[in-house]
């Protein structure tokens, strides 16, 4: 069965409706091409790399074996 993560940077951010930031947190499936988007929203990148962080915790994963799984996904394909 292949991996969950959930990973976020900076550049995972979109202008809101009412003007201010919001960032997002990607869901990557270890092989697949491209990723989804967690439904939540954050207000700071911090926050959104917070909740990713607790996520992976969950899995018992450390920053490496994210970054493995998102660097599998990319090596199939382009994110969506």
């Amino acid at each position: 069965m292949a991996r969950i993560a959930y990973y976020t940077n900076s550049g995972m951010s979109h202008l809101m409706p009412d003007g201010t930031m919001g960032y997002t947190v990607a869901i990557v499936e270890e092989g697949a091409t491209g990723y989804w988007i967690h439904s939540d929203v954050f207000f700071t990148p911090e926050a959104a790399k917070l909740f990713a962080d607790e996520q992976n915790t969950l899995y018992g994963y450390t920053d490496e074996d994210v970054l493995e799984i998102v660097a599998s996904s990319m090596k199939v394909g382009v994110t969506q």
